[in-house]
């Protein structure tokens, strides 16, 4: 038998390969979000920034993959968010709605040699958006959220 939590966690690297990190394994179970001026103590007694600046490169579009961090825009420029913050979140759910689910139709020509499915996109934009709205980083209570968003009981948290 598949473990679904282990089936997610292979779609969201598929899709997004930044969630690959620990940090970002499903489903997320976490008291508070991580503060972008905030440091978290890692294991080994070093810390880790929750944010990093990086300036944008007009000859290079997007910098390398930074292990635990998402690269993009976000509230304090651009640069890198940790996996525990909830922007890091905000900037991968653009980027996987900008990345569209892989076409398939008879219509267009052969099949999309995309790494993912459509169903992978699926799953994981829902995910990532969840987790963007989410008051806590915790994936049970984030499916909540955005279904009394969805019901317009509550507004989108920023």
């Amino acid at each position: 038998m598949v473990n679904k939590d282990s089936e997610k966690n292979e779609r969201m690297a598929r899709v997004a390969p930044e969630l690959e990190s620990s940090w970002a394994a499903y489903p997320l179970n976490r008291k508070d979000w991580l503060d972008n001026a905030a440091t978290l103590s890692n294991e080994d007694g070093s810390t880790s920034p929750a944010f990093i600046p990086y300036e944008k490169d007009p000859s290079f579009p997007t910098p390398a993959l930074k292990a635990d961090y998402v690269w993009g825009f976000g509230p304090q420029g651009f640069g890198y968010y940790h996996l525990l913050t909830r922007d890091a979140y905000k900037v991968l759910t653009t980027r996987v709605k900008n990345k569209g689910p892989p076409l398939q139709c008879c219509c267009l020509g052969p099949p999309s040699d995309s790494k993912f499915s459509s169903e992978d996109y699926d799953v994981v934009l829902e995910i990532v958006y969840n987790r963007s709205i989410a008051s806590t980083p915790d994936d049970m209570l984030a499916h909540k959220e955005a279904i009394n968003i969805a019901r317009g009981l509550t507004s989108v948290r920023e």
